[in-house]
């Protein structure tokens, strides 16, 4: 029913739905590409970063039907999309020897942040609809969760991809043969690997692995951004005149 996108609402839960597909799928896509491209992590090292934020969420699910009773649904959705916001712009200050074990303090508080918005945006997004109307709501919410997670993954692979070749074309012009520093490194690597080609190449590869480290900073700067219009377009959710039922019972 394609005439829901008529209601106001609808549409800014739309909105807060296809923010959160890119989200969620784009820290699902990169934190694993960044460990395994940048530091050669195995599909099992990363599995062991990853589960990080897993665990961490399920005590934090039985919370959030008793703090829905208390709290309008729409300042959880804000309060969840505005933490993973947060733990987004964590990962954008990352140097070449941020590893794995660095990732985890923004991975818990992503972690923390998550079930305030899966379940209070279930409710939020569609109590200003009829009932008849919640059925085919829910499926376009579906339908926007999907779609916000493919455009997200795309951008992020293209910004990556580019923005890693542009950063390293710099990072080239900044490596001039007259440069004290870089002659200082070459022959400290020229020492330890025997030769100069072997030198050269090790200094590429360096240099190549930091270009990638500053197109990731730049994708968790444009994902934590996202994630932040996310948190704007649920605070202005109208909240219904009637109080949700489960207010209405607490009240009781």
């Amino acid at each position: 029913n394609l005439r829901l996108f008529r209601d106001r609402d609808f549409r800014l839960s739309c909105i807060a739905y296809f923010m959160l597909g890119a989200g969620l799928f784009g820290s699902v896509y990169m934190v694993p590409l960044y460990l395994a491209q940048v530091h050669d992590y195995t599909a099992l090292d990363i599995g062991l970063v990853l589960m990080w934020v897993g665990f961490p969420q399920l005590p934090f699910f039985p919370l959030i039907p008793r703090l829905l009773k208390y709290i309008d649904g729409k300042y959880l959705v804000a309060f969840g999309f505005a933490v993973v916001g947060f733990s987004m712009f964590m990962n954008t200050h990352m140097t070449i020897e941020y590893a794995g074990s660095y990732l985890i303090p923004a991975l818990l508080v992503r972690a923390v942040g998550q079930p305030f918005i899966m379940v209070p945006l279930s409710v939020v997004s569609t109590q200003n609809l009829r009932p008849e109307d919640v059925p085919s709501a829910s499926t376009l919410f579906n339908v926007m969760r999907n779609l916000g997670g493919a455009v997200g993954i795309s951008i992020l692979a293209t910004q990556l991809s580019t923005r890693a070749d542009l950063h390293l074309v710099e990072l080239k012009e900044r490596l001039t043969e007259g440069s004290l520093a870089v002659n200082e490194y070459l022959g400290l690597l020229q020492e330890q690997l025997g030769s100069q080609p072997a030198a050269l190449a090790q200094l590429m590869r360096e240099t190549s692995r930091q270009a990638m480290v500053m197109s990731y900073n730049e994708a968790f700067m444009l994902l934590g951004s996202m994630l932040l219009v996310a948190a704007l377009s649920s605070m202005l959710i109208r909240t219904p005149d009637a109080p949700p039922q489960g207010a209405a019972a607490g009240a009781h």
